[in-house]
């Protein structure tokens, strides 16, 4: 009969059932490793015993009286006037060229607000009226317009049509003597001109004053806008209703040397994020574009790097154009860079090439 491991009941050899000597060894081994364990548990107790008496060493204390001190009398803090900073603001035509706009305010440029109740003897000197008046006549308010000079600029140009990618230059002339100006911005595709505007106008302390302004896309007849200040009128050769001349208003060419010429003028009335409203005139039409100053950036053009001062147009409405304008700080704000996005994608790019300057005399028409 064959012997079954899992029955310990089983006899051995058909006979009486005996214990088995593996099961013995594994009860005395048990045994031991219990008898150890004790042991060992026995001797932690008797050498960690919480209760076992050690010697106590004895401190001794003393108390010491604190000498005492006078109070000192404190001035009692100065009474600041709390600083509201106030968000960016949008300026209309009129702000944008007459008035300073609000620098955002910083804790730098924050002088302390003098103490409610000084003392006689601390109390500021009264000014002197002499030395006022010498401070005002040496440090006149700046201009609100600053006439770039008379000159020719040459770009490089990339631009799509239908999405197709073509090469050409375009060509800004600039005019102007003490009262008028003159300016144009011709764009061609090898000889053939993909675009003609022309603007003619008065200088004014505030800017420019066109008068008239054309627009002529490639072989198309050429349009015009008429600019009636005494009036306040505009008048349109495309027999579109006239409009209301505003102040400040400008022609989609003369807008960019307005530009120019207010960030020339005085470049802190224009901190990052302020926005500029112009009424601009087409050829057909008058409306509002408003301009948001962005950070300067790096640009590479064939003319060199040079740090600019991007302007942007954003659409209003459907079909729209984005336009954006550049302006070099180190070239007295030049345009530098012109883009101009079309609704469906396509786009005109014209980078500064290089510039040739020009007497500022107006030419006979």
């Amino acid at each position: 009969m064959a012997f079954d491991f899992l029955n310990p009941s089983q006899p051995a050899f058909g006979g009486v059932a005996h214990p088995r000597p593996w099961l013995v060894r594994i009860t005395l081994l048990i045994a031991a490793v219990v008898i150890a364990h004790m042991a060992l548990l026995n001797t932690a107790s008797i050498q960690f015993d919480l209760g076992q008496s050690h010697p106590t060493a004895v401190f001794t204390t003393r108390t010491i009286e604190p000498t005492p001190v006078a109070p000192v009398a404190m001035p009692p803090p100065p009474k600041v006037k709390p600083v509201t900073k106030q968000p960016p603001r949008s300026l209309d035509a009129a702000e944008a060229i007459a008035v300073p706009s609000q620098e955002p305010i910083t804790l730098d440029s924050v002088a302390p607000a003098p103490e409610a109740a000084a003392a006689p003897d601390e109390a500021s000197p009264a000014p002197d009226p002499a030395t006022e008046t010498a401070s005002s006549e040496s440090s006149p308010p700046s201009p609100a317009f600053t006439a770039l000079n008379s000159a020719k600029h040459l770009y490089s140009v990339v631009f799509t049509k239908n999405s197709v990618v073509n090469q050409g230059t375009a060509e800004l002339m600039w005019r102007h003597d003490a009262d008028n100006y003159a300016l144009s911005l011709l764009a061609r595709y090898y000889s053939f001109p993909v675009f003609l505007q022309s603007s003619v106008g008065h200088l004014s302390p505030q800017g420019l004053l066109p008068t008239r302004f054309s627009d002529k896309k490639g072989l198309k007849s050429e349009l015009a806008a008429h600019f009636d200040h005494a009036q306040g009128k505009l008048t349109f050769s495309a027999n579109t209703p006239d409009a209301v001349l505003l102040a400040g208003a400008q022609d989609r060419s003369s807008i960019i040397l307005q530009l120019a010429g207010l960030l020339a003028a005085d470049p802190t009335k224009y901190p990052t994020h302020t926005t500029l409203s112009l009424q601009t005139v087409s050829a057909r039409e008058a409306e509002m574009w408003l301009f948001t100053v962005n950070e300067p950036e790096i640009l590479s053009l064939p003319a060199g790097p040079h740090i600019a001062l991007r302007l942007t147009r954003n659409p209003r409405r459907e079909f729209d154009q984005k336009i954006e304008l550049w302006f070099a700080p180190a070239l007295n704000y030049l345009p530098v860079r012109i883009r101009q996005t079309e609704s469906n994608g396509d786009y005109f790019d014209a980078q500064l090439q290089n510039s040739q300057n020009l007497p500022d005399v107006m030419l006979p028409p």
